[in-house]
């Protein structure tokens, strides 16, 4: 009777060839373990099996990997293993994977086996029920007798006989691994003459039975949609003495018609019967339920299909005057192998007969993917290649005991693994096809056992670290490295098992001489660095590692897991030894057509003969060029090479040289007379030098005049009131008065300041949906967004003066926001209070030139936040006035006063009152930040530059520290757009001192389009860094003033 087989889908084809054999990795050191996992023979993950194998020196099954048809275990050397089986040979218990046990027990329902991976119940008799079987969806088929109740059967072990259920007919019913089995044994002619076996009609419930036209083969849908199929109904008899129910022995058993009519399985004993047979009669319908298939096919019988039967026959024979000559098939589970490196792989199956002592010799092939279950006739010829060939006679008069044989099938299950086949198909077949003693049986429940790896994969990232070079692939255009510091090489190697340690090894190669000196790592967690370091220091240095000047180099990795290499190196890069500083270039400037000082002019360098010149530094002096050029601002790359490309490098300006090695670059010269000076450094970092003149840098001198009259700049000199707008080449530009205290004197500076007052700005931030926070001067919290500027309060903190009737307001941090308040301890709540600045406690106490506001402190729940509407916006409770802020007006020009991407100086007479927070003297105003500002930075002169464009970068000079006791100084700022320096000036009691540093703005930058602001720093809308002190004779000139007209007072001169 039939055997229920859940349908699954085709296999993958493979193509032929072979694959090389993995290598053994090479041993290194290990990191240190980790504490030791707890013993288990079984464990839910990969990585937990590896590690208590590796441990317990004993193998550990893979919970969430296996399945009925495939037990996956991690082996103590690292590897794993997996048994595919063509039935099921395990199912989980209790979340553990069990040996399946076909020993049947009784249960209310009926007999069941004890451990099934496919549950089955054989009925008790007293009813027609035969046997149910459950599908993988969990439906229940159940087959039925159709002549009446069926007696109590006789059970043992696996099998339950149901005696007579015809006079001398016995139904014979198995528990398998795969399902179930019935066979009807016909004992006796008379037997056989009963007409109910001429059609013998089984009745099926829980689906509905199809026929598959590919094999002739029923199939049992069921409503979830998984079919239970059956294998071809076969016969044998008793002609040869090895035949019985359980097996036809060497007689060649022959299909049973059937057919299906309805819900009914009809088969057609009755033509069986016809000829001449030996009682007993074995007839074998069986259903199964599992997901993997095996048949054969024969030249006798070439249309019939032979789907799942108990045996297999392969070879050449004669019975009976019949010559039978098959092949077989088995397919297997290879899911598992996706991606893997396979170390070994061998078929086994259990040969149960052969018809002689005849060494004759069975080929185990690679097939293709096909659909299964084909005939003779329908074979498609996917024969791929044989793999291995064994000479068993197992079962045969020499041999009489049937016993497992393998077959080594390591290239197929690499080709699975290879391509990620789901399944493959593997097929026994006779070498010799007309050899007539080569006939032999095989058990259906083979095995393909398979041992395999995850190969590392290859190393990625290669590049040499110290110094930074990156890796060149390419041997004509090698990096080049100083040899007299450490050198090191890193790549990161990855598994496809992700918790398997992984390490490296290292190989350098000597170019001229093909020399190799192998390094091994130490094991390290995925996704570290690699590294191999040579040491010139070192004493143990070998010959390929003592790198010599000039010669070129190679380094290369591979990976390990210790158990196997990766596959693939990593590509091999190639460097070059150089610890010589290159000779100086030489450079010239073009001034045929007149030089003014901020005025473009073109040089040109070229480099020295011979020399691997990667880039210059340039920078300027405003002194005549001397004999021996001063030190270079660095001295050495050869840790890491300056990104050239980016116009400056920390406070250098440095270019890239061409591919011929020099450079045209555009400069300015910065004063009467000025010399650029550029020094070169080569592809590995060592900066030129020249020995007989004790220097790095080759010089130009440029003697160039003034850019303009200076006293046609633009100056806003404070002689009246209200201020006059002057008009130039910058444009014209009214000052707007705003909140300074009017303008006043200073005993000793000739004209008129603005004073102000040092505040700092109070601000309302706000998180939607959760609540609100206060904040000083741009501050900001975390997640919150600026709602409005509330006012200004005086500056608390080092430096600062507590006004007149003043109080200090504090953030008390309150929930996600904070709560504002007068009292140190938030007013009892247990919190220290967190100082902003100094609020007024009437209107009248505001400084004068200031309007005053009143704030409250409102509160929703738990919410609090400053407002200056004194009911409270939003239906708030009122807690009462926290005081009176200041609103600033800041004092400014028209906008667009200056461009602030070409080249400007801006300067001013300042007297600062101290403080430790940054203060503005004066700004240019932007979009979301100033385009620039000249201030009090922490008790420092500063002058910086802020691009305006998505890229947001700002470059700084800071100077010498601001005077102890305050007095006026004249700071000036210049940006030299061309030269690419922002340079800082002050003059202070006869004493001029200047800082620079090279800057090259994004290519996206803008120029600022606010106005001018005096005082405090233009950002959006709101002032910021407010000045405590005076200014007075600020002026712009739309060029780089040379530093000598910067130590005149005022700037310009009058």
């Amino acid at each position: 009777m039939p055997a229920f087989l859940l349908a699954a889908g085709l296999c993958v084809a493979f193509g032929a060839g072979s694959l090389a054999a993995p290598q053994p990795a090479q041993a290194m050191d290990s990191a240190p373990a980790a504490e030791a996992p707890a013993d288990s023979q079984q464990v839910e993950s990969e990585a937990e099996a590896r590690e208590v194998a590796a441990t317990h020196n004993h193998e550990v099954v893979v919970a969430d990997q296996s399945s009925p048809n495939v037990l996956v275990k991690a082996r103590p050397d690292g590897y794993m293993e997996a048994v595919s089986s063509q039935v099921p040979e395990q199912a989980e218990v209790g979340g553990v994977w069990t040996a399946v046990d076909t020993t049947l027990v009784e249960k209310e329902s009926g007999y069941e086996p004890k451990v099934a991976a496919v549950p089955v119940r054989i009925g008790k008799g007293g009813s027609p029920l035969i046997v149910s079987v459950k599908s993988e969806s969990g439906d229940w088929v159940s087959e039925s007798w159709p002549y009446g109740d069926l007696p109590v059967p006789t059970v043992s072990k696996s099998v339950a006989v149901f005696a007579n259920v015809l006079p001398d007919v016995d139904l014979r019913v198995t528990a398998t691994k795969a399902g179930m089995r019935e066979v009807l044994v016909v004992k006796t002619a008379d037997a056989a003459a009963d007409p109910r076996l001429d059609e013998v009609r089984l009745t099926i419930k829980g689906a509905r039975l199809v026929m598959a036209t590919e094999t002739d083969t029923m199939q049992a849908h069921t409503g979830s949609g998984d079919p239970v199929v059956a294998a071809t109904p076969l016969w044998w008899d008793s002609s040869h003495e090895s035949a019985s129910a359980e097996s036809p022995g060497a007689v060649e058993p022959k299909a049973v018609e059937a057919t299906v009519d309805g819900s009914q399985s009809v088969l057609d004993v009755g033509a069986v019967t016809d000829g001449d047979v030996t009682y007993p009669l074995y007839v074998d319908p069986d259903w199964s339920a599992y997901l993997q298939y095996d048949w054969y096919t024969d030249r006798a019988y070439p249309n019939q299909a032979y789907l799942n039967p108990p045996e297999n026959s392969v070879g050449y024979g004669i019975q009976n005057g019949v010559g039978y000559l098959s092949r077989a098939f088995y397919r297997f589970d290879t899911s598992f192998l996706a991606g893997k490196s396979v170390s070994s792989a061998h078929f086994d199956v259990v040969q149960n007969w052969a018809n002689s002592c005849a060494s004759t010799w069975t080929q185990l092939w690679q097939y293709g993917g096909s659909a299964v279950g084909f005939t003779w006739n329908t074979d498609p010829g996917l024969w791929v290649r044989a793999i291995d060939a064994q000479a068993y006679n197992n079962g045969g008069p020499c041999s009489p005991n049937p016993a497992w044989v393998g077959f080594s099938a390591t290239p197929t299950a690499q080709d699975a693994a290879t391509y990620s086949a789901p399944f493959i198909v593997l097929a026994l077949r006779t070498a010799d096809e007309g050899n007539s003693l080569s006939r032999k049986h095989f058990r259906w429940d083979a095995k393909l056992t398979v041992t395999y790896n995850s190969r590392p994969n290859q190393p990625a990232n290669p590049a040499m670290t110290a110094p930074s070079r990156g890796c060149s692939t390419d041997p004509n255009n090698p990096s080049y490295v100083y040899g007299k510091a450490k050198i090191t090489m890193k790549v990161n190697v990855t598994d496809p098992d992700t918790d398997q340690l992984t390490a490296a090894n290292f190989f350098l190669k000597r170019i001229s001489t093909g020399a190799v000196k192998t390094t091994p790592t130490s094991f390290q967690a995925q996704g570290a660095n690699l590294t191999y370091t040579i040491d010139p220091a070192s004493a143990t240095l070998s010959a390929v590692e003592k790198l010599v000047d000039g010669e070129k180099y190679a380094w290369s990795a591979r990976g390990s897991d210790n158990i196997q290499d990766s596959a693939t190196d990593s590509p091999w890069c190639y460097f070059v030894v150089d610890s010589s500083a290159p000779a100086l270039p030489t450079v010239s400037i073009d001034t045929s057509g007149g030089a003014r000082i901020g005025s473009p002019l073109t040089a040109t360098i070229t480099p020295a003969p011979g020399e691997q010149i990667a880039g210059y530094q340039l920078w300027w002096t405003d002194t005549a060029k001397t004999s021996s050029s001063p030190a270079a601002p660095v001295t050495s790359y050869t840790t890491e090479l300056p990104g050239c490309g980016a116009g400056v490098v920390g406070t250098v300006r440095v270019i890239c040289a061409s591919a011929s090695g020099g450079a045209t670059v555009t400069v300015a010269p910065i004063a009467n007379p000025s010399t650029l000076w550029v020094a070169a450094y080569d592809k590995a970092g060592n900066v030129s030098f020249d020995a007989a003149t004790n220097s790095s840098a080759a010089g130009a001198q440029v003697d160039a005049t003034l850019p303009l009259d200076l006293s046609g700049g633009h100056l806003w000199k404070a002689d009246t009131d209200p201020p006059v707008g002057l008009s130039d080449v910058i444009g014209t530009a009214a000052v707007t008065m705003g909140s300074f205290n009017g303008w006043g004197t200073d005993a000793g500076e000739n004209d008129p300041q603005l004073t102000s007052v040092g505040l700092t700005a109070l601000n309302r931030y706000v998180k939607a949906g959760v609540g609100h926070a206060t904040e000083v001067d741009g501050g900001q919290v975390p997640g919150y967004t600026l709602e409005f500027p509330v006012g200004h309060v005086a500056r608390y903190g080092a430096g600062s003066k507590q006004p007149v009737n003043s109080q200090v307001l504090y953030a008390c941090k309150y929930g996600v926001g904070n709560m504002l308040s007068t009292s140190a301890t938030c007013e009892g709540t247990g919190l220290t209070g967190r100082p902003l600045g100094y609020d007024w406690k009437t209107a009248a106490d505001v400084p004068s030139g200031y309007q005053a506001r009143e704030i409250f402190r409102c509160r929703i729940g738990t919410d609090y936040f400053v407002s200056v509407v004194p009911a409270c916006e939003g239906g708030a409770a009122v807690e009462g006035s926290r005081g009176f802020v200041a609103v600033y007006v800041p004092t400014t020009t028209a906008a667009g006063v200056v461009d602030t991407t070409k080249s400007f100086t801006v300067s001013a007479r300042v007297k600062a009152n101290g403080g430790s927070e940054a203060q503005t003297i004066v700004s240019a105003s932007g979009a979301t930040n100033a385009g620039f500002y000249l201030q009090n930075s922490g008790g420092y002169w500063q002058f910086c530059v802020r691009s305006q464009g998505a890229t947001l970068m700002t470059a700084c000079a800071k100077g010498a520290a601001i005077p102890a006791t305050p007095r006026f100084v004249t700071v000036s700022g210049v940006w030299d757009a061309i030269n690419k320096q922002v340079m800082l000036v002050v003059h202070d009691e006869d004493l001029t001192e200047a800082t620079t540093t090279s800057y090259t703005p994004p290519a996206d930058d803008k120029a600022a389009t606010g106005a001018v602001v005096f005082g405090a720093a233009g950002s959006g809308s709101t002032p910021l860094q407010i000045l405590d002190g005076q200014i007075a004779d600020v002026s712009f000139y739309p060029v780089a003033l040379p530093r000598t007209a910067l130590s005149q007072v005022p700037v310009p001169a009058p």
